[in-house]
């Protein structure tokens, strides 16, 4: 199996360094594969000392766009995954949020083709969202979990349409789950069902799903990865009893 490159993304002070930490941590114990961790953050203080800082600079970035556009900052950073040999990497990465937890053995991610990405499956194919005060079908993506293979041609041509088209984009659409989805979702593949799902949405529509307070919560220990989505409260090193305070207890304390 080929080596794979995990690697999370740090800024500012809503994450401790706990969180990359942690994530390292439960890839030693699950990733099915060699691997080396890398974290791209403005500050690597508190970091393992076996995870790869990649400090934060303009070199993987282009000048004409700067971290003073938050849309740019939060989605086109990891739009940046599909960037050729970032930060020096070539090969397979794995990208990661840092409030995701690894919970078993993640052969189905791993195996999965790239570019690879979280299929929401815990959602109605008719789910309608809303933003900025207008109505639209959401996308199925999520870019919690994202895979690629910066040596391949489709991820070269991702990168080059966003960057060739990144005004439009940024006025038409608002993330890249949403940028993948109505753009590239017939090129890029999803996750298997069984191996991720979200904390407070739930696993698969209709029998577990957003709307259903009984999806919502619970520990599934035959997944791989449980995500936890941005309208959850309060984070997972936050909560300190339940299982997920057994899943991340043991890595950090």
């Amino acid at each position: 199996m080929d080596k794979v490159n995990l690697m999370t993304m740090k800024w500012g002070t809503k994450f401790p360094p706990e969180y990359p930490n942690l994530i390292h941590r439960m890839a030693k114990k699950h990733m099915p594969c060699e691997f080396t961790s890398y974290c791209m953050t403005d500050d690597g203080t508190g970091l393992d000392s076996d995870i790869v800082v990649v400090e934060c600079s303009e070199e993987w970035l282009w000048k004409d766009i700067t971290s003073n556009d938050q849309w740019f900052f939060w989605d086109g950073i990891k739009m940046s995954l599909f960037a050729p040999k970032l930060c020096g990497i070539e090969g397979k990465i794995l990208f990661t949020d840092l409030d995701n937890l690894f919970l078993g053995p993640m052969d189905k991610v791993i195996n999965t083709p790239t570019p690879a990405i979280i299929d929401c499956c815990w959602m109605p194919p008719w789910h309608v969202g809303m933003h900025g005060g207008n109505y639209f079908l959401t996308m199925l993506f999520n870019a919690s979990l994202i895979y690629v293979d910066n040596t391949q041609d489709i991820t070269n041509e991702i990168w080059e349409h966003f960057t060739n088209n990144y005004q439009k984009i940024k006025g038409s659409l608002y993330s890249t789950d949403a940028y993948l989805w109505r753009v590239w979702r017939d090129k890029i593949n999803t996750y298997p069902k069984g191996s991720v799902y979200s904390y407070n949405r739930g696993a698969e529509y209709p029998d577990n799903f957003t709307m259903s307070k009984e999806s919502q919560y619970k520990y599934r220990p035959d997944y791989e990865v449980c995500i936890f989505m941005e309208d959850h409260e309060p984070d997972p090193l936050d909560i300190t009893e339940g299982w997920v305070a057994d899943v991340w207890k043991p890595y950090l304390n």
